[in-house]
């Protein structure tokens, strides 16, 4: 009984470590600071996350949708994850795109101490790479930091011009 329990449980620990690993991939890019974006309620004044739990008290899940389809979905996927005062930052990925990585209050400790403004002035950027996990189109969440480093380069806010939707 022992000779097989032990095989057993080894053959089950690896599969459920293997299903798990497929759910993260590595993100790398540089750090970006676009000049209107915001992704959770996290150093927002409380009386705006307040708003946003009573008007979410009031309504049904349904009603959010139809009231604001895309704004409303984002942020039912952010309650779902527990990430609506979560820190965020946004990466350049190397495709171009521009994501959302959420993180801890620690790993976000690691880039507080980056400023836009000095970046700019140094002609800096801050190279990334991580382990994350996909939440939706565009928005991740950090498993786990592998790389941070400041290096020669230009710190670009995102190009394009203004779209509302963009913002949401």
């Amino acid at each position: 009984m022992k000779k097989i329990l032990l095989p057993a449980v080894l053959i089950t620990a690896t599969l459920l470590l293997s299903c798990e690993r497929k759910d993260t991939f590595r993100l790398s890019g540089d750090l970006s600071y676009p000049w209107l974006r915001l992704s959770s309620f996290y150093g927002q004044a409380d009386s705006v996350y307040q708003f946003y739990k009573s008007r979410r008290a009031e309504m049904t899940t349904q009603q959010l949708i139809d009231e604001d389809s895309a704004g409303n979905s984002y942020l039912l996927m952010l309650e779902k994850y527990d990430l609506l005062k979560s820190p965020y930052i946004f990466v350049q990925n190397e495709k171009g795109g521009l994501v959302t990585v959420f993180l801890t209050r620690n790993m976000y400790q690691q880039f507080k101490k980056f400023d836009y403004q000095t970046l700019i002035e140094n002609n800096r950027k801050v190279s990334v790479k991580f382990s994350v996990s996909k939440l939706s189109e565009g928005v991740y969440f950090c498993e786990e930091i592998h790389q941070v480093n400041l290096v020669e380069g230009k710190t670009l806010p995102e190009e394009g011009r203004f779209r509302i939707e963009n913002y949401l």
